[in-house]
């Protein structure tokens, strides 16, 4: 039997059979912390796939079974265009996978380390979808718990896609031992004891990506991890005056130190910036040559 060799960023080495169910891994997608992503092709369905393997060694070390199978029940429910469509789910002697629709652009990080949005219009056309996808979740009670530039999928038509709902909460409310996600976009609640509402952390994080996306940098590079955590409790954010400042003002509005001042994804959509008509057509954006890093 053939097999596919990965690596998750985390380190855990990955032995995948090339043919699973109905499914073909033809390469890999990208890497997370506690998964690889495959390229696979449906011979059902006669179309691509993205295929998630996640070992269950990792999973049952840390005790992680339930919040994949709440992962897997809220794709099921999911249903938006910007956001990643569920197709199947099964498991294995030692990795679970969990199937998508295709994604052929691969994530954003990767996008913009190396390319940029051809045009201002793109980007906020991009941008609006990734709130239109919010909303949507939001609405119905919703929080993403990890909103970054690698969990934004992009398709053949540079529509965003939502992905990754591992962290995912349904409450309004969550409290201390539900604290996670990813430190560069983490707002300040999430280093101080004590409830936080969810959704509002989603919001932080939007305008910690939105100003990633439009500076190809991320905040807080110069420092230890100690450092990052104290810029962000105090709300140390630089916006650079490169930034256009409607964008600014959107990503200050995200980036308040009370959770409660933050907008929500449906107030921003209302925002001026997101009035396609006010800007020009050929309105070409910098190519910027900044890699990512933390």
């Amino acid at each position: 039997m053939q097999m596919i060799e990965g690596e998750t960023s985390g380190g855990i080495k990955l032995n995948i059979p090339q043919h699973v169910k109905h499914y073909k891994i033809i390469g890999k997608l990208s890497n997370g912390a506690t998964c690889c992503m495959f390229t696979g092709y449906d011979s059902i369905r006669k179309d691509f796939v993205a295929i998630k393997a996640m070992p269950l060694t990792y999973i049952k070390l840390f005790n992680l079974r339930k919040c994949i199978e709440k992962e897997i029940a809220l794709m099921q429910e999911i249903n938006h265009p910007n956001i990643v469509r569920f197709i199947d789910s099964f498991e294995t002697d030692d990795i679970i996978f969990i199937v998508t629709e295709y994604y052929s652009k691969g994530d954003l990080l990767d996008f913009l380390n190396g390319d940029s949005f051809s045009s201002f219009n793109q980007m906020i056309k991009f941008v609006r979808g990734i709130l239109e996808a919010l909303k949507y979740l939001h609405k119905r009670g919703i929080s993403h718990g990890d909103i970054k530039l690698e969990n934004i999928a992009i398709d053949k038509h540079m529509n965003p896609k939502l992905i990754d709902f591992g962290f995912a909460k349904t409450t309004f409310i969550a409290s201390d031992d539900s604290k996670n996600g990813s430190l560069i976009c983490a707002s300040p609640e999430l280093f101080e004891d004590g409830d936080f509402n969810p959704i509002k952390v989603d919001m932080w994080a939007f305008g910690i990506m939105l100003f990633a996306i439009v500076t190809h940098q991320f905040p807080y590079q110069h420092g230890d991890k100690e450092f990052i955590i104290n810029q962000i409790k105090k709300g140390n954010l630089i916006l650079p005056d490169t930034i256009p400042s409607l964008i600014k003002d959107i990503i200050r509005k995200c980036t308040k130190i009370d959770p409660l001042k933050r907008p929500s994804a449906s107030d921003l959509l209302k925002d001026e910036l997101f009035k396609f008509s006010l800007f020009p057509k050929k309105n070409k954006l910098y190519h910027h040559q900044n890699k990512f890093s933390i």
